[in-house]
């Protein structure tokens, strides 16, 4: 990746209800309008990232999460920035 700055720091949720796993579509006007992505959001600085995901879904879905365990952590490079 041949990126700079500090990497912006995402938290998403992969959320499973009787096999159905949930994946939301983004709106139109933003990045990758149209793509698919799992829920989720910015994390602020100073905030763990389980609290900022409970968060996120509370506002993007207005459900309540609990977050059960990290699946991974990875690095693109997107828009000349890498999300983490």
């Amino acid at each position: 990746m041949d990126v700079t700055g500090a990497p912006l720091l995402v938290a998403a949720a992969v959320i499973v209800d009787r096999g159905l796993v949930l994946a939301c579509r983004r709106r139109a006007g933003i990045a990758a309008a149209g793509r698919w992505e799992f829920p989720g959001g910015k994390v602020d600085a100073g905030v763990a990232v389980e609290a900022a995901l409970v968060r996120e879904i509370r506002e993007e879905l207005g459900v309540g999460v609990t977050p059960v365990r990290r699946l991974t952590t990875d690095d693109t490079a997107f828009g000349g920035r890498v999300i983490r």
